[in-house]
């Protein structure tokens, strides 16, 4: 598993359900790159909003290297969210 701290600044795609969705994603220290989302409950991309994404780099056999965006945090969540989301991220490890 990776991390990713940065902003998803524009939605690029999103499937019919809603439950495919792809980003731009504009990292920490200036790189720009291409997120996906897959399931209900995609984050919303938010100019003003960092996150702290944690999935893996996938290559696409058309549109190259991406993000896969597997769990998200909002940075101005509370300690107590943010304790919760690390457990269920190191139960997923252990699976």
């Amino acid at each position: 598993m990776a991390i990713q701290f940065g902003r998803l600044t524009h939605q690029i795609f999103r499937s019919y359900n809603g439950e495919y969705n792809v980003y731009r994603l504009f990292c920490h220290g200036g790189h720009v790159t291409t997120a996906v989302f897959e399931g209900l409950g995609a984050p919303p991309a938010l100019k003003s909003v960092t996150y702290e994404l944690t999935g893996r780099w996938v290559t696409h056999p058309r549109y190259g290297r991406q993000f896969q965006i597997h769990t998200y945090l909002r940075q101005d969540q509370n300690a107590e969210e943010r304790e919760q989301i690390q457990l269920v991220i190191e139960a997923r490890k252990h699976i």
